[in-house]
């Protein structure tokens, strides 16, 4: 309740502001943080960029490189297999009004009737 009250008093006393009705105190800037408490820290971030790059980097590129490789001569050979099944179905429609006509004149009943 009490975090509810303070959210409604920042609310009233930005409202205020915005219609000129009170002055909003401003907020003090964060002090800049103490260079011997940062510098470890950063030296610490460098050296893991550093070991990052000279290290990681290669070993996740050889690790995708050889996880991906057999995925991609996979998909590689299943659309080759994809085309070459179109080829054939290509050819065998192509022939499908001779294969029919053929069936026709071969077929007993018709060669019966003919004769």
């Amino acid at each position: 309740m009490r975090r509810l009250t303070a959210l409604l008093g920042d609310i009233l006393t930005f409202a205020r502001a915005a219609r000129g009705d009170h002055q909003v105190p401003a907020t003090p800037a964060a002090p800049d943080p103490d260079p011997a408490f940062a510098a470890p820290i950063l030296a610490e971030v460098r050296a893991f960029g550093t070991e990052y790059d000279a290290l990681l980097r290669p070993c996740c590129r050889r690790f995708t490189d050889a996880l991906y490789e057999p995925v991609l001569q996979c998909e590689t050979r299943m659309h080759e297999h994809a085309l070459r099944g179109q080829r054939l179905s290509n050819e065998l429609v192509a022939l499908v009004p001779d294969l029919v006509r053929a069936a026709l004149r071969a077929h007993p009943l018709t060669v019966a009737q003919a004769g």
